[in-house]
């Protein structure tokens, strides 16, 4: 089986090359790149290795100059209902070289791609075939406090969507969701927060690529990274908590109880940590690669470990601000040491 890609949130990927032939005699070298399994918001830019592209009405590149009237760039969004682009058929037909053109057939419906038309130029390429990659806008989702479907980056509703998704995700109905949860979980990730430098962001959001290869516990553990949540399934549906504290709503007497009290000790010395590290992935400032983030640290809980510091990491594949990484690594550290 082959692993698929779904994008949510804005990030930069690239993808397999799902086509290739050559036309004319040979000088003609024509690609798809399949970048996600899903119909994207929209496609921000276009790249040829580390060179962002300025394409005409056409698609033909104009700059960097290297590339100028070399190349061709077309896409395709992954619409379920994606139509074929005559202009790819015909410029694919060609009469020589193998495989076959790009037929009516080939509409790539439920595939986002990129099409590239290259003419052989050893200036132009010197490395041969670049990298094509670019800058997207996700997967539209379901926001059930407005019925709307849309670009998002929210995390609980990232997550409500791959609960639900009948092709890549758990398949989940409707009926299993517990609507109110998963809302009052978004609307704490929409909350402003103020930042120690000035301005604000977002308290959580969540850009990420999932890969159908992993396991779905892995793929759930991801996206709740993002927003410092947890999940459960009770009473045949699934509920879901960000990261912000609750106040309670009810008062517990002896009258609750059930059955006899257990009391579960602090971890262990060697299971203990007082400080947390790890990376997250950037926007274009740090290129959308694996970063570390500013530790966490606590000079108390390091104190109180007599004067040990001791880490623990914490990756977050599915944020891409140093501060949000920050904010929930310090919810971490401060969890594991107030029980």
């Amino acid at each position: 089986l082959i692993s698929r890609k779904i994008v949510y949130g804005r990030q930069k990927v690239s993808g397999g090359i799902v086509y290739m032939r050559t036309t004319g005699k040979s000088e003609f070298l024509h690609m798809i790149v399949a970048i996600a399994s899903n119909e994207l918001n929209s496609i921000e830019s276009i790249f040829f290795n580390d060179d962002e592209l300025t394409l005409d009405g056409s698609g033909n590149v104009t700059a960097p100059e290297q590339y100028a009237g070399k190349a061709q760039v077309l896409t395709g969004l992954g619409a379920d209902d994606q139509a074929v682009n005559g202009t790819i058929v015909l410029q694919t037909e060609g009469t020589f070289g193998s495989p076959a053109g790009i037929s009516t057939d080939d509409r790539f419906r439920g595939i986002a791609y990129i099409y590239a038309k290259l003419t052989y130029d050893t200036d132009a390429f010197p490395n041969g075939i670049p990298n094509i990659s670019a800058i997207v806008q996700g997967k539209k989702i379901l926001d059930t406090r407005t019925s709307a479907t849309a670009f998002s980056s929210n995390p609980a509703l990232i997550l409500r969507d791959y609960l639900t998704d009948t092709k890549y995700g758990l398949g989940a109905s409707a009926d299993e969701i517990d609507t109110a949860s998963f809302n009052a979980a978004a609307n704490v990730c929409d909350e402003t927060v103020a930042l120690a430098a000035g301005g604000t962001e977002k308290r959580y959001e969540a850009h990420g690529v999932i890969d159908t290869e992993n396991q779905p516990k892995q793929i759930i553990e991801e996206i709740l990274s993002s927003m410092a949540g947890s999940l459960y399934y009770s009473g045949g549906k699934w509920y879901a908590k960000a990261g912000a504290y609750t106040a309670p709503s009810e008062t517990l007497t002896e009258d609750d109880l059930m059955g006899a009290i257990t009391v579960n000790t602090k971890p262990s010395r060697r299971d203990n940590f007082n400080a947390v590290k790890g990376v997250f992935l950037p926007d274009e400032v740090g290129n959308f690669q694996p970063t570390d983030y500013t530790p966490i640290t606590s000079s108390t809980f390091q104190s109180e470990d007599n004067g040990e510091q001791v880490f623990t990491n914490l990756d977050l594949p599915f944020t891409q601000s140093s501060s949000m990484a920050q904010r929930i690594a310090k919810i971490s550290l401060f969890k594991a040491r107030q029980q």
